[in-house]
């Protein structure tokens, strides 16, 4: 009797940018929005930690990636932020 392997593959979902947000307000609004509807994404933080010109600064940039195929359904979502 011969054994046969299961061969697993995992597929990868390609993320795409989806948009890019500056106000912390705005932001969670649009996360709340995704988790509710059970959408994958990720967050890219590309805000400068410490501005030196203005001390107490707290500039935002964050970019939203959502994954490829469901990119037509965020921006259907989201049409409002």
């Amino acid at each position: 009797m011969a054994i046969k392997k299961k061969v697993l593959t995992m597929v990868k979902n390609k993320y795409v940018l989806y948009r890019t947000y500056f106000e912390t307000t705005t932001i969670r609004q649009v996360i709340g929005i995704l988790k509710r509807e059970s959408l994958d994404f990720k967050i890219v933080d590309k805000s400068n930690p410490m501005n030196f010109r203005i001390p107490s600064s707290t500039f935002i940039e964050v970019d939203i990636m959502v994954i490829e195929e469901e990119f037509e359904k965020v921006d259907e979502l989201l049409k409002e932020y």
